[in-house]
């Protein structure tokens, strides 16, 4: 039987580079920009892009991304 936890009571937390949560000001961020602010204004490369390699492209590595996608996750 498993127990029922409230919120996220019993969850780890850690520390991270990509994302951010600031729970009181309802602020999710990744790679210090909001989370609305990439919905509105980024296309899916550019977001992937920036998860991905930490900032944010420019148009000729959008294009270079679009002709050669990685194969692999960098490590």
């Amino acid at each position: 039987m498993i127990d029922y936890i409230p919120g996220l009571a019993g969850v780890p937390a850690t520390e991270s580079a990509i994302s951010s949560i600031d729970g009181k000001n309802g602020i999710l961020a990744y790679r210090g920009y909001s989370i609305e602010d990439l919905v509105e204004n980024t296309t899916f490369e550019e977001t992937a892009m920036l998860l991905l390699l930490g900032e944010l492209p420019n148009k000729s590595a959008i294009d270079e991304f679009q002709k050669n996608p990685p194969e692999a996750l960098p490590s």
